[in-house]
């Protein structure tokens, strides 16, 4: 639900002037207004890096990040889960929790209301069967949190590994990352380089997002309101 109070939804109501927390710390871009983001999301069963993109049409850029988090869920301390699938179902509630929080409160709390989540998908390909496992856990995980989310008016934009690789121009991840830092040198990135990785990721999704007619809609919506 959301936090604010009825009174303070009236559209002349203006939150105060917040800075973006960056895992419990503050970047440099103010929320001065009610701004609508799009949330990318690079999902993963180990780690998943989201990223909180402002959409602003006016720039060239056409988005803007403002906050970053990066999930992590260990293995359960407790002994009594003998069982991978209770460890499985333990850490896949975990990271739904987390998601959820990022999109409808953390977001909220900071004057933004998410339009749209770009997910970028897992390739569903390794040699390795725990990888592959992992994968369709993450896919079903991400599956079932976009139907969720829906309910609450945000809509979902699927983007394939290939499709970023070709819209960077590049078959490398480092390349992709450094290029995504540099569209954005003003952000305050993370300086851990795991969670660099999947943050960078989730943010080159919602690059090739800005091509496709989800960010035409979402455009004509602001102008609109």
């Amino acid at each position: 639900m959301n936090k604010w109070k009825d009174a303070d939804l009236r559209p002349e109501y203006n939150p105060p002037k917040l800075k973006g927390r960056v895992n419990g710390k503050y970047c440099k871009h103010p929320a001065t207004d009610w701004k609508k983001i799009v949330v990318g999301c690079d999902v993963a069963y180990g780690a998943t890096g989201l990223v909180a993109m402002e959409i602003r049409p006016e720039l060239q850029r056409k988005a803007m990040p403002v906050l970053w988090r990066c999930i992590r869920k260990l293995k359960p301390a407790n002994k009594q889960h003998v069982y991978q699938a209770e460890v499985d179902i333990l850490k896949i509630q975990g990271i739904r929790e987390e998601i959820m929080d990022f999109c409808l409160h953390e977001c909220s709390d900071l004057g933004y209301t998410v339009a749209a989540l770009v997910v970028e998908t897992p390739h569903g390909g390794a040699q390795g069967a725990r990888a592959n496992r992992c994968m369709g856990l993450a896919t079903g995980m991400i599956a079932c949190i976009a139907q969720e989310l829906e309910a609450y008016s945000v809509l979902t934009e699927w983007v394939q590994p290939n499709e970023i690789k070709r819209a960077f121009k590049t078959n490398s991840k480092t390349a992709i990352q450094e290029a995504v830092m540099h569209k954005w040198q003003e952000f305050e990135w993370p300086t851990v380089k795991a969670d660099l990785e999947h943050v960078a990721d989730a943010a080159a999704a919602v690059v090739v997002a800005t091509g496709r007619p989800i960010w035409t809609m979402l455009t004509l919506l602001m102008e609109k309101t």
